[in-house]
């Protein structure tokens, strides 16, 4: 196996790790904002929205902008438009609990074309095409 082949397949299953232990973070955060909030009976369901959502968001966000894989810095803004993400929908979802899940798909169409315009402009490639 060349090393170039073995790289990229190394560099792939960390991006996966680093995708599952985000997934686990999101949730270990919902399960703390239950107990703090004394939701643990019920939590509703736009926190099972975000949870699913924001992996799909950020999946294809990742998913379309390939060529950037490689930057630092790409992933860096990656992590701070999480992060902002993180932030809107858990304050939303504090202020509105019962925010509905059908809700979450044109938001999250938006957003994800939002996310991929910016990363797109910020990390355009020397040629002149996109990212």
């Amino acid at each position: 196996m060349r090393q170039s082949t073995a790289m990229r397949l190394g560099s792939r299953f960390l991006l996966y790790i680093a995708i599952a232990l985000g997934v686990l973070a999101i949730c270990a955060l919902l399960v703390a904002i239950a107990i703090y909030t004394g939701h643990t009976r019920r939590l509703p369901v736009g926190w099972f929205g975000l949870v699913g959502f924001t992996p799909l968001i950020f999946w294809t966000v990742i998913k379309s902008l390939r060529r950037c894989w490689k930057r630092a810095g790409f992933w860096f803004a990656v992590a701070a438009l999480l992060a902002l993400h993180l932030l809107a929908f858990v304050a939303t979802l504090l202020r509105y609990p019962q925010w509905p899940l059908l809700w979450f798909v044109p938001v999250s169409m938006v957003e994800a074309g939002l996310f991929v315009m910016i990363l797109g402009k910020l990390f355009n490639d020397t040629d002149g095409t996109r990212a």
